[in-house]
């Protein structure tokens, strides 16, 4: 019996000793996979946003003549998504998608517009290892290889659906958008697009519109 009590009690021990051992195995994760996890993906998986845009040669509504002007708008919305598809592997390629809606609406113009469509993110540069793109190495990971802060910024291209409404009714049409983003790993972050919208052909909306938009991640 005794060799079975010997046996029970190192087993016993070594249940014991197993997951202190195990949580004492360094986990190699880097800072710029940290950053993209936690900071870019998990938390930012349903986010709001806040900006301002300028639209340019438009139709102002509030004037008899539909004179064209340039006119600044705020901008409120909130999207969906997965913004590092690959954000445990610094050292690859990445890329991530959107569903988002904006809204916006210019006194100025008398207009309103829905923009409901969908954002492809790309991270061009595996990080941080290239400074040329931003990249700020600080340190060397657990594999004795540089880490630090991913690359500060990203290409976004995207595409959906407008709705302009004013006083006169409304136009459906669909549009098309390029820009940078920036710190897309940070919950608060920043997208400079570039739209461009097609309508219907209508006397009191324009066929073709363009703007400019600057659109913040708040939360």
């Amino acid at each position: 019996m005794r060799p079975f009590r010997l046996l029970g009690a190192r087993l016993a021990l070594l249940l014991i000793l197993a997951p202190i051992s195990l949580l004492a195995i360094p986990l190699c994760q880097s800072q710029s996979e940290q950053l993209k996890f936690w900071g870019g993906t998990l938390m930012q998986i349903i986010s709001l946003h806040a900006g301002v845009g300028a639209d340019f040669n438009a139709l102002d509504s509030s004037a008899k003549n539909l004179a064209r002007k340039t006119a600044t708008t705020p901008i409120v919305g909130a999207s969906a998504g997965v913004m590092y598809m690959n954000p445990e592997d610094d050292r690859e390629l990445d890329y991530g998608w959107r569903v988002r809606y904006l809204f916006s609406h210019s006194p100025k113009l008398d207009r309103s517009t829905h923009y409901i469509g969908a954002l492809l993110y790309l991270h061009p540069f595996p990080n941080p290892y290239h400074r040329a793109s931003g990249a700020i190495q600080t340190h060397k990971d657990c594999e004795d290889k540089p880490d630090g802060y991913p690359t500060p910024f990203s290409f976004v291209l995207g595409s959906g659906l407008s709705v302009q409404s004013n006083p006169y009714g409304q136009s459906v049409g669909g549009y098309m958008e390029s820009g940078i983003a920036l710190f897309k790993w940070f919950p608060l972050n920043a997208e400079l697009i570039y739209r461009i919208s097609f309508y219907p052909s209508n006397p009191y909306f324009e066929s073709i519109t363009q703007s400019i938009q600057l659109v913040f991640t708040i939360l």
